[in-house]
């Protein structure tokens, strides 16, 4: 199999278990376009859970990651729990958990090319705006 046809079928089993609108985005930095940016224009509209065109972005650029909108474009939020620069971002929210007597339930867990996680959860019914540095080392998206 190859690298195109894993990550493609990474990518359709995604959509197909989750229904989730997809886009690649760009593994590392070119030019004035940061890591993890989407190569597509327009991307809020141009993410999709079309196959077809799932298909032709990964064979045009097969080293692309794989971006997930947020918030009501999907129905979910996520924590992201960044480890680097001496900053553990899943230690800064499990403290804040216990200071308040809570938990955070169970839930879709991946984790992140430098070490932190991504903790994935509905959508609560009140808005939610992403929010870089909610914590240390803590973003939500």
């Amino acid at each position: 199999m190859s690298a195109v046809t894993g990550i493609c079928n990474d990518v359709h089993a995604l959509v197909n278990e989750r229904g989730w609108r997809v886009l690649p985005c760009r593994a590392k930095s070119e030019g004035e376009y940061p890591a993890k940016s989407p190569w597509v224009k327009d991307w809020i509209n141009a993410a999709t859970t079309d196959h077809r065109k799932i298909e032709e972005w990964w064979c045009k650029r097969p080293d692309s990651m794989v971006g997930v909108l947020t918030g009501k474009a999907n129905g979910f939020i996520v924590i992201d729990c960044d480890h680097k620069n001496g900053v553990d971002g899943w230690d800064s929210l499990q403290r804040l958990c216990h200071e308040l007597g809570c938990e955070l339930p169970e839930t879709l867990t991946v984790d992140t090319p430098s070490g932190g996680l991504h903790k994935y959860f509905n959508k609560p019914g009140v808005p939610i705006k992403g929010t870089v540095g909610i914590l240390p080392g803590v973003d939500l998206r």
